[in-house]
């Protein structure tokens, strides 16, 4: 019904079934029959809980998606990742014919002169690695197996930001400790 509709065919496979106020066998039963997965409330759907109660405060959390800063530097990594893998991709032949057959990579002109989209992914796999990702060898490695996983470069990078957060954190804390030894003594009655 849906294709006949809309033209768009449902990829049964990737679906899950969901009982309510259904044994949880009968469920299974169904979900085998019709060949798709099957899955228990509650549940997440576009990062929001579905079927929680949501009177709890737990219930109301963030949305999963961690520093978002590391997920955009994730994503802009795949960026650098698709340079590498699709040789023979239009755009990667526009870049390299503006910015030299590496896309400009690494060249500190490019990223300080130009304006645009690729040098600001540039300059943002810039960050990636001034925050201590070995994002060359990783690449490396992507290429040669030909997948790439935005996810655990995210994490990664939130790892390091984390650290690095940690640090700041510290370094600060140490810079205000309380010092209880008065230079001089001070009474009331002097005026400041």
């Amino acid at each position: 019904m849906v294709k006949n509709a809309s033209g768009l065919k449902v990829n049964i496979s990737k679906s899950r079934i969901y009982g309510v106020g259904v044994p949880a066998l009968e469920v299974n039963r169904v979900a085998n029959t019709i060949k798709c997965l099957h899955d228990n409330l509650p549940f997440s759907y576009l990062g929001l809980p579905v079927g929680k109660n949501m009177r709890f405060r737990e219930s109301w959390s963030g949305l999963g998606v961690g520093l978002l800063r590391a997920k955009n530097l994730g994503l802009i990594g795949k960026w650098l990742w698709r340079f590498r893998c699709e040789e023979s991709a239009l755009w990667r032949k526009v870049i390299k014919q503006i910015y030299g057959s590496d896309g400009g990579i690494g060249d500190a002109r490019v990223m300080k002169s130009h304006f645009g989209v690729w040098p600001n992914i540039l300059r943002s796999i810039e960050q990636i690695n001034k925050i201590g990702v070995p994002l060359d060898s990783l690449m490396t490695r992507k290429v040669i197996s030909g997948k790439f996983s935005v996810k655990s470069l995210s994490d990664l990078i939130q790892s390091k930001l984390l650290a690095e957060s940690n640090l700041e954190n510290r370094s600060a804390r140490s810079s205000l400790n309380w010092d209880n030894r008065v230079s001089k003594p001070y009474s009331l009655n002097e005026p400041l």
